[in-house]
């Protein structure tokens, strides 16, 4: 093998490895439901798009740290809660 297919070889493997956290990373994510009445209206949403742009962000953060499966410090209530 030549270096020239060698170098190919590592850009492809890249790739793959990519791919593969891509999927996993994706397998583990949580998925967040806000409540929608009956009207359509999201009172999460509503709520989240009253506050300013810095605390606005700081939930969107948190939000996203939830997907991924970082609860941060948590106590659980019982064993359903």
């Amino acid at each position: 093998m030549n270096q020239d297919n060698i170098e190919k070889l590592k850009i492809v493997l890249k790739l793959l490895l990519d791919l593969l956290f891509t999927i996993v990373y994706n397998i583990n994510m949580k998925e967040i439901l806000f409540y929608t009445q009956d009207n359509g209206k999201i009172p999460v949403q509503e709520w989240i798009n009253s506050l300013d742009s810095l605390n606005k962000a700081r939930i969107y953060a948190r939000l996203a740290r939830i997907q991924e499966g970082n609860f941060g410090d948590y106590k659980k209530l019982d064993n359903e809660i």
